[in-house]
């Protein structure tokens, strides 16, 4: 099976968690590299680790996921 990288992009703690555990139970082909708290942090860190998914919270303060 393959695997796919991915970062999360959220910054409420519950709905993080929330969606952490429904990927774990749900897609075990899918492997959480990085969890950002903000689009300026998912920014630096899109690079680093080039992800083949990005799960992004729409509405975030300073910067939401569309603009992102």
């Amino acid at each position: 099976m393959k695997t796919y990288n991915a970062i999360i992009v959220e910054d409420d703690s519950f709905h993080l968690e929330h969606l952490v555990d429904l990927l774990h139970a749900g897609f075990p082909q899918i492997r959480i590299v990085k969890v950002c708290k903000s689009g300026k942090e998912a920014l630096e860190q899109i690079p680093l680790h080039a992800p083949d998914l990005l799960f992004l919270d729409i509405k975030m303060p300073g910067m939401s996921g569309l603009e992102l």
